[in-house]
């Protein structure tokens, strides 16, 4: 079907993205994704030397971690995404050195994951849909109004988030999270999170999220309690709570939710043969 985006992943983002081909994208981008599919293979040198990849390529590592090569230092030649006009994901790491422009310039790209992130992440001007973002060093991060899914790992106490509508729209994963993780500044209007993270999380992390109406929690470690749980009782649109690997729960932690239509358990303690 040559009027259609192939290859998207979940069949909710599908909707999304297809609505987004049909009404943003512009029809030079959409083209040349068309054309792509027949291409072969190309020679792509974002300025270390030339790597041959199929035209087609959906997934590009710049991170210096995948075949892709990119100087150390100094400019990188991003004209070289002209030739992958079917590259809707990539993986960065480091300073911008042009990145953010680069992915303005091609809004094919939906998908970034950026590790050792700088102090300053603007990607205002960008057509992404889902960004996850490693960094000790960020303090401010801009996200283009696009954005659907955020994951958030190793971030500062101090972040701020400039996101649309506080963050309402967005599908917020914490990663490496633990009992004293807390939600950034400018991210307090959204509905859907996911804490991932140590052996002991707090409910508190959450608190302040008035409109949240899903939260769910992975521990990846022992003996995962959950603290402060009575937090939950101010959230009045919480309807969905799903806890994953929370052997140090019990039947009493979570408190009453009058809101409540949906509690997905897996993995808690078998205290069936204890009085």
């Amino acid at each position: 079907m040559s009027n259609m985006y192939s290859g998207w992943q979940s069949l909710a983002d599908d909707v999304v993205r297809q609505r987004r081909w049909d009404r943003e994208l512009p029809a030079a981008v959409k083209s040349a994704y068309r054309a792509a599919a027949t291409r072969g293979q190309v020679d792509v040198d974002f300025g270390a030397g030339a790597v041959t990849l199929g035209a087609a390529t959906p997934r590009l590592d710049l991170s210096g971690e995948g075949p892709m090569r990119v100087p150390t230092s100094g400019p990188v030649q991003w004209s070289a995404l002209d030739q992958l006009p079917r590259c809707t994901a990539l993986t960065w790491a480091g300073p911008d050195r042009g990145l953010a422009h680069a992915l303005a310039d091609h809004p094919i790209v939906s998908s970034l994951t950026w590790r050792d992130a700088p102090p300053v992440v603007d990607l205002a001007d960008t057509g992404l849909q889902h960004l996850s973002l490693a960094g000790a060093d960020v303090r401010e991060v801009r996200l283009p109004r696009s954005l659907h899914g955020l994951e958030l790992a190793a971030m500062d106490r101090g972040l701020t988030v400039y996101a649309a509508d506080d963050g309402r729209w967005l599908r917020l994963t914490l990663t490496g999270a633990d009992a004293a993780t807390t939600i950034p500044a400018g991210l307090h209007g959204v509905r859907e999170v996911a804490l991932d993270g140590s052996g002991t999380m707090s409910a508190a992390a959450v608190e302040e999220l008035k409109e949240l109406e899903s939260l769910r929690i992975y521990w990846r470690k022992p003996p995962g309690h959950l603290v402060d749980a009575a937090a939950l009782a101010s959230l009045t649109y919480l309807a969905v709570i799903e806890l994953v690997d929370g052997y140090g729960l019990d039947a009493d932690t979570l408190p009453d939710l009058a809101s409540l239509t949906q509690l997905s358990i897996s993995g808690l303690p078998d205290r069936s043969r204890h009085p």
